[in-house]
């Protein structure tokens, strides 16, 4: 399983990055 580090100013792009990976089965760790 893949680790993403999500570094993203914008609240709502960053969450739905996270969903998205998220929905794609990798652990995502979200930063900022």
């Amino acid at each position: 399983m893949s680790t993403i580090l999500v570094v993203e100013d914008s609240v709502a792009q960053r969450e739905m990055i996270t969903d998205l990976l998220r929905g794609s089965g990798l652990d995502v760790t979200v930063v900022g």
